[in-house]
């Protein structure tokens, strides 16, 4: 057996574990699969709970467009996400600061909407693209805010998954990946499908033996 190789992937994994936990640090998933209307979420429960950089990342089905305006979430009072009975999707990042996302939300279909709040604005992203970018003066969340969500008959026609909030910024690179790894599937293997790796043995500056893993199909 070459136990040099047996060592190298010790260390492998223990490398990948690392930058996995790097990469999704403070990341709390708000709620996997359910209709929307869920429990209040109270902020001091979540990790950095005042950050001032933070993105929300939900997916969204309808089954029909709501009767009367629809809050999908909202922090406090803003930022807020709204679907409207006209099929506009948009959000409100401050008093009389309201922004479409479209104006023709898909319908029995599964769309990735993100909002990014990135201390001196916010982005907002749909299905993995960045639609709006604007400089706005936003309230900084505490400890004691709380997202909500919306409720009613309205939101009984409306699914949710993979409902997270991150307390960093999501940059449009990040954005797609987040949107191209879907609403489901095992997270450890979503992300390192991504990478693959060489490991080189070398003896006085000479390669003596290598090994292939390439990326996870």
């Amino acid at each position: 057996m070459n136990y040099t190789f047996v060592v190298l992937g010790v260390i492998l994994v223990v490398i990948l574990y690392i930058l996995y936990n790097v990469f999704t640090q403070g990341k709390t998933e708000l709620a996997s699969y359910r209709k929307l209307g869920g429990p209040t979420i109270k902020l001091s429960d979540l990790q950095s709970p005042a950050s001032p950089k933070y993105y929300l990342l939900i997916w969204l089905y309808a089954t029909k467009l709501p009767t009367a305006e629809l809050n999908i979430y909202k922090i406090d009072n803003y930022p807020k996400l709204t679907l409207m009975p006209s099929g506009v999707l948009q959000y409100t990042p401050a008093a009389n600061k309201t922004t479409t996302i479209t104006d023709n939300f898909p319908l029995e279909r599964w769309t990735c909407v993100v909002l990014s709040v990135t201390g001196s604005g916010i982005d907002a992203f749909m299905d993995g693209k960045l639609i709006k970018s604007q400089s706005v003066s936003m309230a900084t969340p505490t400890a004691s805010s709380q997202i909500v969500e919306g409720s009613g008959t309205d939101a009984a026609n409306i699914f949710i998954a993979k409902f997270e909030r991150v307390p960093n910024a999501i940059d449009p690179s990040d954005a797609w990946d987040k949107y191209i790894a879907g609403n489901g599937g095992n997270p450890l293997y979503n992300f390192l499908k991504r990478f693959g790796v060489n490991l080189i043995l070398s003896k006085d500056a000479t390669e003596q033996s290598r090994i292939t893993f390439p990326n996870l199909p």
